[in-house]
């Protein structure tokens, strides 16, 4: 189609129903038959600016700073009795906070996140080259005491968790790139205020090396029907021109 056809019905759908051009293509608006679907799209910013706390503030919901903050998120998972991943120790401010009664790292791979970040920023690999040594995959390879002091200098920019890395089981291995691909699971309140699971996504890299598997970091995600387990088509966020759907790895 010509290209500037393409331009005016940008230009029609942000000012018709504020879907801005980059997500004209997202959401495959270039197709002539997707069009009538134009009003139905809500927007991310619509979703994050306003819907989501217009719905937690109509369901009486608490604020939401226990779940964005990894810690604070896994410590309360543990009192509900909701099994969470451990966590070996918070760093912030320089001053780190440990969880088990032995205040140093075990020896396995370790994982560390943003308490509060997303989109995987600020993660790091620690693979164990040896009892008590470490390597990022910079290449850096520290022992236990070294490795707190980086994590501590690293915390005064930004709160640190660290933990055991998981892994997958082996029958991802095709799929997963050496990272850990993981499953998002959406789930509302239904009439009797019961939780019900509605949508799901597996997300997985897209190249090899990668540290996460967020869209934010090149990552795909397929979509996962609920009641069978089967993945559909996967893609990414669908921003990048070289992407597309995919069937297969």
């Amino acid at each position: 189609r010509p290209v500037v056809v393409l331009f005016a019905e940008q230009i029609r759908f942000a000012a018709q129903y504020g879907i801005l051009p980059p997500f004209y293509f997202v959401y495959e608006l270039e197709q002539r038959d997707r069009h009538p679907l134009a009003a139905s799209y809500i927007n991310r910013y619509e979703a994050k600016g306003g819907l989501y706390k217009l719905l937690r503030y109509h369901a009486g919901s608490r604020d939401d700073k226990t779940l964005n903050d990894k810690g604070a998120c896994a410590r309360a998972c543990r009192v509900a009795g909701l099994a969470t991943h451990e966590a070996l120790v918070e760093l912030r401010d320089g001053k780190a906070r440990w969880t088990g009664a032995e205040e140093r790292f075990p020896d396995c791979d370790l994982f560390a996140k943003s308490i509060q970040g997303q989109g995987g920023d600020g993660a790091e690999r620690w693979l164990l080259t040896a009892p008590g040594r470490w390597r990022n995959d910079a290449g850096l390879t520290l022992d236990g005491e070294a490795l707190l002091t980086h994590l501590r200098k690293s915390s005064k920019r930004m709160a640190i968790l660290v933990q055991p890395r998981i892994r997958n089981h082996d029958a991802l291995a095709d799929l997963n790139c050496d990272a850990l691909a993981t499953v998002r699971v959406l789930s509302i309140w239904d009439e009797q205020r019961r939780p019900e699971v509605t949508n799901a996504a597996f997300k997985m890299p897209a190249r090899p090396g990668a540290i996460v598997d967020n869209f934010c970091a090149g990552g795909l995600a397929a979509a996962v029907d609920v009641k069978s387990g089967r993945l559909g088509r996967a893609t990414n966020f669908g921003l990048l021109e070289t992407m597309r759907w995919w069937d297969s790895n």
